[in-house]
């Protein structure tokens, strides 16, 4: 009876194995890594305009490239989600998953970001890896790309110089909602911030 408990776990395993996509999860990664690699590049500059009012962006091929990536990666992503549906964690992974929201994040397309946030939320419900920092990342991004205010606080701008959070709707309670996110409070996070990008400003 051991044994064949034994057998019938074994082969379970196996199965739940062989659904993942290991080609697909590498693809995934890699175009995660030119997705940060791009955006290494944008931080530093980033670092450069802090204190600086006379920059308040980024050069132009740089941004130009970023896009093209972003434009790429939106592409392949969309006839991926095709195929699949949404690439859940027994097919890609965790490793995936994290790859699918920042490609998602970047994605210049704004349709295909609020659509995707409802996938991504229950994704997140579901225990595959998405944080409630990414869902509250992402919430923000739609919002504001709307025109409406964030709710979490996770949306800044680069003002003459100056890190500037964007609207944040009723703010008196933005704490509480970060807390649901198991995200710290907002004057922590902004005390974070400013200290990265004041690490190697000039």
């Amino acid at each position: 009876m051991r044994l064949f408990c034994y057998l019938i776990f074994m082969l379970t395993s196996f199965l739940t194995q062989a659904q993942l996509n290991i080609d697909l999860q590498k693809e995934l990664i890699g175009m995660q890594t030119k997705d940060q690699e791009i955006r290494e590049l944008a931080d530093q500059e980033l670092r450069r305009m802090i204190g600086h009012e006379e920059e308040n962006n980024l050069s132009v091929a740089l941004q130009q490239e970023m896009l093209s990536i972003d434009q790429k990666n939106t592409r392949r992503l969309k006839e991926i989600i095709k195929q699949h549906g949404w690439p859940g964690k027994e097919l890609v992974g965790e490793t995936g998953i994290t790859a699918i929201f920042l490609i998602v994040q970047h994605s210049p397309d704004s349709d295909f970001q609020a659509s995707m946030l409802p996938l991504l939320t229950a994704s997140f419900e579901k225990g595959e890896g998405i944080t409630g920092q990414d869902v509250a990342l992402l919430t923000d991004r739609v919002r504001v790309t709307k025109g409406q205010y964030q709710l979490y606080g996770t949306q800044l701008e680069i003002i003459q110089g100056k890190l500037v959070f964007l609207p944040i709707e009723d703010e008196d309670n933005v704490d509480f909602r970060r807390a649901k996110m198991d995200m710290m409070p907002l004057d922590e996070y902004r005390r974070l911030v400013e200290e990265h990008y004041q690490k190697t400003g000039h």
